[in-house]
Parts: C-alpha cells; structure tokens; sequence
C-alpha cells in the first residue's frame, strides 16, 4: 500500500512539475468543487467549524467561505507540489514582507528567535521564504506514516535549506537549536488532546501541543508573528 500511494504522489508531482502557475489555478479552482460536491471532503465539518468560528456570518457568507476553504486546500497542496520552482529570484517577486527588520535584530541578539504561525495560508512556503534568508532554520515536523513519502517530503525541504526536527523529541534538540541563537519554525494549531495546552481557539477549546513554547521566554527574547496571504498570481 505505501508503495502505491508513493507512486501515485511521484505521478501528480511529476504532471504539476510541468505545468506553469497560470494553469495551477484553474487545476485547483476544479479541484475544490471535486473536494466540495462530489467526494464531499468533510463538508459536514467544514460547516459546522466555521458556524462556531463565526456565528454572525449568513447563510450567502458562510457558503462563499466554505468555497474559498477548498479552493485554499486544493490550491495548497498544488503548491506544494510545485516547490522546485522556489528560489530568491521567486520570493523576491511574489512575496512582500513587512518587519523583516525585526527578525535580523532578533537573530544579531543571538538568544534564538521562535516563530510561530498556523496552518493559514501556504505555512509551506512561508518556511522556504526564511530559509531563502536566513541559513539557520529548523522546523518541527511530524513523521508521515509512510516512510517513501517521509523521505519525500523531507528531500523536498532540506533542499530548499529548512533543517527538520521530528515531534518525537522535539523539546530537547528544540531547546539546543534555540540556545545556539538559531530560528525555530512552528505550525501550532493542531490538537494536540490530553497532553496539550488548553486555549480558545475560535471559540473552539482544544489542546495545544506543550513543549517549546511553555519556556519559551527562559530562551529567547523575541517571537516574531508572520503569515501568509495568497495573492492573485500573475
């Protein structure tokens, strides 16, 4: 079973690999309504956490958001599929980013910098953009079950110069990367059950995964706060 689930990732790489971004949007647009309509990808989920998140939203609203939740999830995944294209030359014509200051003046301090974001946007490309800057980046990782896919997927990101620590023991080597004075990448929004933090999270109480963050301040001075919006592509 893993050796046919590899094959059939290594295929769609291989048919996105050759495709421009142009026609990646129309891919993903048809995609979505696949997602939506036909396989109905938790669509009973995706409705009702999006009620709770915002309950002021009409009907006519909440449909449109539900539509662009699977356009972002179809359009995610065909990015990241597409991630040989990145280079400097990429970033510095599709990305605009605002305060990077902040992120040299926590890195010349060299007390190791957190950065903290969620799964809004491509999160993805977020850590190749600051990897593209910065030689020093490391991001926490959960192992895929799937070991030729893991190698996969752990190829594709250190090659595109983002170091990995996987979940299992993230807290110490987590603590040694930052005490080096160097950057760790965290996606945290996921629940993490029992073992976790308790927070509010759109108006939805979950568990956050405990670990770094809880000493966070102990090691480093600053976090720095960034997302990513995903443009209109030219």
């Amino acid at each position: 079973m893993h050796t046919i689930e590899y094959v059939l990732v290594k295929v769609i790489y291989e048919v996105l690999r050759r495709i421009p971004f142009r026609v990646s949007l129309v891919l993903a647009y048809f995609c979505a309504l696949i997602l939506q309509y036909i396989v109905r990808y938790r669509r009973n989920h995706v409705y009702e956490s999006l009620r709770a998140a915002f309950p002021e939203h009409d009907n006519s609203q909440l449909k449109a958001t539900v539509k662009d939740v699977y356009y972002n999830f179809s359009m995610l995944w065909i990015e990241i599929l597409q991630s040989w294209r990145l280079n400097k030359t990429f970033f510095k014509k599709n990305y605009k980013v605002h305060n990077w200051e902040s992120v040299e003046e926590a890195l010349r301090k060299n007390k190791g910098l957190i950065m903290l974001t969620g799964h809004f946007g491509n999160f993805e490309w977020l850590g190749y953009y600051v990897a593209s800057r910065c030689k020093s980046l490391y991001a926490i990782m959960k192992k895929v079950r799937n070991p030729r896919i893991n190698n996969l997927i752990v190829r594709t990101r250190e090659n595109l110069g983002v170091r990995l620590i996987y979940t299992h023991g993230a807290l110490k080597k987590g603590l040694s990367v930052i005490k080096k004075g160097r950057i760790i990448g965290i996606v945290a929004d996921q629940d993490a059950g029992d073992k976790g933090i308790f927070v509010n999270f759109l108006h939805f109480f979950r568990f956050e995964k405990r670990g770094l963050l809880d000493g966070a301040g102990l090691c480093c001075e600053s976090i720095a706060k960034y997302r990513t919006r995903r443009a209109e592509q030219q």
